[in-house]
């Protein structure tokens, strides 16, 4: 499998258990390269452990056949070439919108180096015309293209100002097992915008339900400025992330402090209070110095 993204590792884990021999080839040093890299180096290990071997640091230049084999040919960073051997190969790279043949040029409408170019409303540079979903290339998800088609529908529709896009808090997934979810920024891309960056995080091996499910493996981070004390990002890694990541992102697009969630009553015993926990691990023993008042 070429492409250590979402869907190269989403499709390996799902080969791997129908007991096929799985190469991941990556080009970056991990699996998930935008993701928290303690979470991604957790389900690596995973991977690792169900028999996915994980090729780092290689970029593939070209395929061939060979008898009756497939072969894949590139380069390791550090210039060694490499060769691998299999029966399929699976391209997992990305993307790319599907507009060719269509006439854009003709229409007026301009394109990026990613997709059809749009505006906040969706509109593309012809006005009559409107783009939403992967042929944009703002987000390659499908809850992304639905939102932005909610936007595009009442645009067209509706009188009155319009609606106006917004991607600052975009949730996403990869349906692994464990799920690996994600909102907002890494603790590196906080602290790269220069915030005044501080992280709780809840290992689930203290959960009491984890415990009744056996699924110990995993944890919830959160990532805050110390200033504002508002949630910069969540990341979650375990049985249910993805169900889980839905409360951090509804806080953050409020706008509310981290605060609000460890204010909220969590029922007992749910996967749900991992988020709790983190939320108030932030705000008595990481804003606030422990007291004996508050542990």
């Amino acid at each position: 499998i070429i492409g250590g993204g979402i869907v190269g590792v989403e499709f390996a884990q799902i080969l791997a258990r129908l007991r096929v021999e799985v190469t991941l080839i990556g080009s970056r040093g991990t699996i998930l390269p935008r993701e928290d890299p303690e979470l991604s180096e957790a389900l690596l290990t995973v991977l690792r452990s169900e028999g996915v071997r994980w090729e780092a640091n290689t970029r593939i230049t070209r395929a061939a056949r060979r008898a009756a084999a497939k072969v894949v040919m590139g380069e390791r960073a550090d210039g060694e070439q490499v060769e691998i051997e299999a029966d399929e190969i699976l391209i997992a790279t990305g993307r790319a919108p599907n507009i060719e043949r269509l006439g854009l040029d003709d229409a007026g409408i301009a394109l990026s180096g990613r997709g059809i170019v749009v505006d906040a409303t969706m509109r593309t540079t012809n006005a009559q015309v409107y783009a939403v979903g992967d042929v944009t290339g703002i987000y390659p998800f499908t809850h992304v293209a639905d939102y932005q088609a909610r936007i595009a529908e009442h645009n067209l529709l509706e009188d009155g100002p319009p609606v106006k896009s917004d991607y600052r808090v975009v949730p996403w997934v990869t349906f692994c097992d464990p799920e690996l979810a994600r909102v907002g920024l890494t603790e590196d891309e906080a602290r790269a915008g220069a915030y005044d960056v501080v992280t709780a995080t809840v290992p689930f091996a203290d959960l009491p339900r984890a415990m009744t499910m056996d699924e110990r493996h995993g944890m919830v981070r959160l990532v805050v400025d110390r200033q504002d004390r508002k949630i910069l990002g969540g990341h979650a890694l375990g049985a249910g992330a993805g169900e889980l990541i839905g409360e951090i992102a509804v806080v953050m697009e409020q706008g509310l402090p981290v605060d609000a969630i460890a204010a909220t009553i969590h029922p007992y015993p749910t996967m749900s209070e991992a988020v709790f926990w983190a939320a108030y691990q932030m705000v008595n023993d990481v804003l606030t110095p422990p007291t004996a008042a508050n542990t």
